[in-house]
């Protein structure tokens, strides 16, 4: 089975741009994620060693191995993950490929979106890279778990949790040469939209 972006875009669309994450910038990413977690677990080791960290049974030492080897496994997860990655931009669509043990292909039709907005983090601006930000009015539903809370008197109270409706945003993550990339998506969106038949009042209806 073809798992590669090439078998979600339709042979009779045209790719306008097509790429993956930029390597470097996830590696120097890893490599901050696992320098803070060695300084973690090194003050872990030689701060408390043998002793219990606060009323649990878990010794520095233990504590130090275990943020270690949390570090190593999520640093492969997310290079494997990243190298698995792949966008497309085509006359009618964005394609999104993802995962780690399998696939997973998200599409945004080009006009349902927005606004794109590029983001260039402090690493992303060292390999000129950046993310694009995609609104296309995507939202789903956030329930907060309830809780008690006491007051003065001692009397516990029940507040059921709320529901929130947030915006859910598409990225297309660690490019290379971001700002010519949105270029050629709001090139391609402004011309999908222009060749949509014009809605009259009888179809809003």
């Amino acid at each position: 089975m073809d798992n590669s972006i090439q078998s979600a875009i339709d042979p009779k669309d045209t790719v306008l741009w097509q790429g993956r994450p930029n390597p470097s910038v996830s590696s120097l990413n890893i490599v901050i994620m696992v320098v803070i977690a060695l300084a973690i677990g090194l003050y872990l080791y030689f701060g408390y060693g043998s002793d219990p960290l606060g009323s649990t049974a878990l010794t520095g030492k233990t504590a130090a191995y275990c943020v270690a080897g949390i570090a190593v496994f999520l640093a492969l997860v997310g290079r494997y993950g990243n190298s698995r990655t792949e966008f497309a931009i085509t006359k009618s669509k964005v394609i999104l490929k993802t995962g780690v043990a399998g696939s997973r292909f998200e599409t945004v039709d080009l006009e349902k979106i927005n606004d794109v907005t590029v983001k260039i983090g402090f690493v992303q601006n060292r390999f000129s890279a950046g993310t694009l930000d995609i609104d296309s009015g995507k939202t789903r539903s956030v329930t907060e778990q309830g809780r008690y809370r006491t007051d003065s008197f001692g009397r516990r109270t029940y507040f059921p949790g709320q529901t929130e409706i947030r915006a859910v945003i598409d990225q297309i993550t660690d490019i290379d040469n971001p700002h010519e990339v949105h270029r050629i998506l709001l090139e391609a969106i402004e011309k999908r939209k222009a060749a949509q038949p014009a809605s009259t009042p009888t179809d809003a209806q």
